[in-house]
């Protein structure tokens, strides 16, 4: 019951975006969640992070990876390339292929997202040892793999 009652309290700041909320407000700009999704899901194809290897970002792999339909996702990238954070270039392989690329403007934006939300971090780390922050780390992405294969699974 102890961990129901966490998780509650978890679900519930993390739904109300108290911790984002915090993260975002003293940052040069602001980006509505799903526009910060999307520049952080092209920054994570690109860059090969929570993938095999890294990729060349296109609208699909944004959907995929934010687990959105490609006319959303489509959408989503269009505001993000509009504001600056993302150009759209064209595929080395092919031509006809439009990529995404992140900009400086959006790696300076990721940057102190980056730099803004591990502050917070550290402060809801404090006083934990190195090991306890590993242990938590291995043992929180463990739950999230199980919770996923349960909630696909019919």
């Amino acid at each position: 019951m102890q961990f129901d009652v966490a998780h509650f309290q978890w679900r519930r700041m993390w739904e109300r975006e108290e911790f984002r909320g915090k993260v975002l407000e003293d940052l040069s700009d602001t980006l509505e969640p799903a526009l910060l999704q999307g520049l952080i899901s092209v920054a994570r194809i690109q860059g090969g992070i929570g993938r095999p290897e890294p990729m060349s970002p296109t609208v699909g792999l944004v959907a995929e990876m934010m687990q959105v339909d490609p006319s959303r996702a489509s959408r989503i990238v269009a505001d993000i390339v509009s504001r600056g954070y993302v150009e759209r270039g064209v595929a080395q392989d092919d031509a006809r292929k439009s990529v995404l690329i992140v900009t400086p403007k959006g790696y300076g934006f990721l940057g102190e997202f980056m730099r803004s939300k591990w502050t917070l971090m550290m402060q809801a780390f404090e006083g934990w040892t190195e090991d306890e922050i590993e242990t938590f780390s291995t043992l929180f992405q463990r739950y999230v793999r199980s919770i996923e294969r349960v909630v696909q699974t019919p």
